[in-house]
C-alpha cells in the first residue's frame, strides 16, 4: 500500500550538480550517459527504489530517536536521583561545618575524601539569581551595541530578508552601496533546478 503527499520542492545543490553534468554530457557527446536508466519502466523502477530509501532513512531515524528518548529519560532519573541524594549529604556536611564554625570561625573541613573551605569577598560583586529575567531587561532597556557585548548570539544569514536588501546587477550581486557581496552568485532567469520526489511510502514494495 502507498500514501503520497505534496510537498514543496526542497532545493538540493547535489540535484542541480548532477543535472548540469548531465547537460555538459549532451553538449560534448550529445547525450547523457545512462546505467540503469534508459526508457520509462526503468525510470519508474528508479523512482520506487529512492521511494524506499527515503522509508528506510525515516525508519532508521525513528528508532535512533526512540533509543535516544529512551537513554535520556533513564539519564535524567539517574541523574536526578543521585541530586537528590547528593543535596542531603551536602546539606548533612554544610550543617556539621556550620556547628563546628560556631565554636571556631576558622574550622574547615578536612577528610581523605575532601574538604570544605571558604573564601571571602573583598568587595561585593553581582550574581545572576534569574537568567531569564536579566535577558528580558537587557532587550527591553539596554541599546544594540551595549547588548551584543553582554548577549551571545548565534549568527545565521537570514536568505529572504537579505534578498530584500540587495540587487543583481550583471553577474553580481551587490548592496545598496553598490558593493559586490562575497558568497554570493547570481542564478540567471531560466535556469532549470531539478527536484526529484519520489513517492512517500507506507510499505516497502517488493
Amino acid at each position: 500500500m502507498m500514501n503520497t503527499t505534496e510537498t514543496a520542492p526542497v532545493l538540493n545543490p547535489a540535484l542541480e550538480d548532477e543535472y548540469s553534468k548531465a547537460l555538459d554530457e549532451i553538449k560534448q557527446f550529445g547525450e547523457a550517459q545512462t546505467h540503469t536508466v534508459h526508457d520509462l519502466g526503468s525510470a519508474t523502477w528508479a523512482m520506487r527504489k529512492l521511494g524506499e530509501l527515503n522509508k528506510e532513512d525515516a525508519e532508521a531515524r525513528k528508532v535512533v530517536q526512540a533509543n535516544i528518548d529512551q537513554l535520556n529519560e533513564w539519564l535524567q532519573h539517574s541523574l536526578e536521583a543521585r541530586q537528590s541524594r547528593r543535596n542531603y549529604l551536602e546539606h548533612e556536611v554544610l550543617a556539621y561545618v556550620a556547628n563546628n564554625r560556631k565554636h571556631d570561625p576558622k574550622y574547615k573541613l578536612d577528610t581523605p575524601y575532601g574538604k570544605v573551605s571558604f573564601t571571602v569577598k573583598r568587595k561585593a560583586t553581582p550574581a545572576i539569581s534569574d537568567e531569564t529575567q536579566v535577558l528580558n531587561f537587557i532587550k527591553s532597556n539596554w541599546n544594540e551595541s551595549e547588548q551584543t557585548q553582554v548577549i551571545k548570539r548565534t549568527e545565521k544569514v537570514l536568505v529572504s530578508e537579505l534578498k530584500k536588501q540587495v540587487t543583481v546587477a550583471g553577474d553580481k550581486v551587490i548592496d545598496e552601496d553598490g558593493q559586490p557581496i562575497p558568497g554570493m552568485h547570481v542564478d540567471p532567469a531560466g535556469t532549470e533546478t531539478p527536484h526529484i520526489k519520489p513517492i512517500q511510502m507506507t510499505e516497502a514494495l517488493s
